[in-house]
């Protein structure tokens, strides 16, 4: 009876207006349910009293989907309302993210080429603003065909403890933000980083190109595949860490304590790059560094490289 009531459920659910993605997630949540009836003791010929009919329950269920989707299609935005320090977590497939600041106390967060923003977790919960994509889209994320965008913007006056984005094909841009830790992980997407201050950064990529302008910070680690990298104006003060494996680094008025530096076949050109310690390590890439402010040297420099040109000057 245990699988009858699940597959009576299924049928009458079929006949609805509910996608199969909704039909799975629906019978997923009365399966664990009924497990959880099981173990306290509910006999089988009691699901129906405990649960409801299956196709009264599928007709209302149907109905209440419906209606979330007529108000989630009339919307373009949410908002929600931090008291104190808080975190985000964005896990998305395809999706482009920017995020950026306004004034005032409140998260606002835009959605635009969204087609069921309903089947996305858009959240506030426990001090964490959290945005997650539908799964039916991680397991078909190289042929989702179309584009859409979330604008996440953050309140100037409230901290933001630390960030953290996973995306797939999506590009973003960051904005004037200030966090205590950013970590980002993508694997296509390009993104660009403009005026923003971390305390401490990882980011990681495949084939997305990153370029940072008007940085500040403590710790910067980077790791790159085959994507680029451009750095302008930056100033840590701690360590600057890259790891690449093909993607090439430019590097234009670069201010930190230590900067380790490891490179396959990546080239790094750097214009008035001033590490206090430097250590470089390439097989095959070449490094270009030139320095014109004299009274800043480099004072301990190691280097190891198998066929790569190494040149500061």
């Amino acid at each position: 009876m245990k699988m009858k009531y699940i597959e009576d459920l299924k049928i009458e659910l079929s006949k609805t207006d509910l996608t199969d993605y909704e039909i799975n997630e629906i019978v997923e949540d009365f399966q664990e349910m009924i497990n959880e009836a099981l173990e306290q003791g509910v006999e089988e010929k009691d699901f129906e009293a405990k649960f409801g009919n299956p196709k009264q329950l599928a007709s209302e269920l149907g109905t209440e989907y419906n209606e979330k989707q007529e108000k989630s299609e009339g919307k373009s935005n949410m908002r929600f309302s931090p008291i104190n320090n808080y975190n985000i977590q964005i896990e998305l497939c395809n999706e482009d993210i920017n995020l950026d600041v306004i004034d005032g106390n409140e998260i606002l967060v835009d959605f635009k080429g969204v087609k069921r923003i309903k089947d996305y977790e858009i959240n506030y919960v426990d001090s964490s603003l959290v945005i997650k994509c539908p799964k039916k889209y991680k397991t078909n994320i190289f042929n989702f065909k179309g584009k859409s965008q979330f604008n996440i913007f953050l309140p100037k006056n409230i901290m933001v403890d630390s960030i953290n984005i996973i995306n797939i094909n999506g590009d973003g841009e960051i904005k004037e933000l200030i966090a205590n830790k950013f970590k980002i992980k993508v694997t296509n997407g390009d993104y660009r980083f403009f005026d923003c201050n971390f305390a401490l950064s990882e980011i990681e990529t495949v084939n997305g190109d990153y370029e940072f302008k008007n940085y500040k910070g403590e710790k910067l680690s980077v790791s790159l595949v085959n994507g680029d990298l451009k750095l302008g104006n930056i100033i840590l003060s701690g360590d600057f860490s890259i790891n690449t494996v093909s993607g090439d680094v430019k590097i234009n008025d670069f201010v930190c304590i230590d900067s380790f530096i490891k490179s396959v076949s990546g080239d790094i050109n750097a214009i008035d790059f001033y590490p206090e310690n430097l250590t470089l390590k390439t097989i095959s890439g070449d490094v270009d560094i030139k320095n014109s402010d004299k009274m800043k040297i480099i004072k301990n420099f190691k280097k190891t490289t198998i066929s790569g040109d190494i040149v500061i000057r």
